[in-house]
């Protein structure tokens, strides 16, 4: 454990590249297209409200669906990313792990989490999403119940 304190410590600069390629150059990059894509839908939401066309409603109101949607993304991106970011930078100026045995558990559940997470953030938000999460693991746990059942016979 001492060899890895130490390579961890004397490679600050190594540690630096990898969290700003990981973690802050993916961060800020979505925060950006986040802006550009919420900008665009300002500007059309202007646009549909000048007019008063029911059909340009019906896409005003799915835009908006969308900026929820991505919104929700970007949240949920950030919350798994930023204390992984806080708990790595902090090691890093420390040179060495020193948090608690249970920071470093969820540091690695966040990780893992942050790519399972927008297939939740799109369930909650889609019922077309919903209605097919519902029929793949209908097929899922029948296949699996079926398995058994025949496992438990033979």
């Amino acid at each position: 454990m001492t060899a890895l304190n130490s390579k961890f410590g004397s490679n600050i600069a190594y540690s630096a590249l990898i969290l700003c390629c990981f973690i802050t150059t993916p961060l800020i990059i979505i925060t950006i297209c986040y802006v550009k894509v919420f900008r665009a839908v300002s500007r059309s939401n202007r646009v549909f409200s000048l007019e008063n066309n029911p059909e340009l409603l019906r896409v005003n109101v799915e835009e908006a669906k969308v900026t929820k949607r991505l919104v929700a993304v970007v949240v949920g991106f950030a919350c798994c990313w930023l204390p992984v970011f806080v708990v790595a930078n902090f090691d890093m100026t420390r040179g060495e792990p020193t948090l608690p045995r249970q920071v470093y558990l969820t540091y690695s559940l966040l990780i893992y989490l942050s790519s399972t997470i927008n297939s939740f953030i799109y369930s909650a938000a889609d019922n077309r999403f919903r209605r097919e999460y519902k029929v793949v693991l209908r097929k899922i746990f029948t296949f699996k119940c079926r398995d058994n059942s025949e496992n438990g016979n033979a």
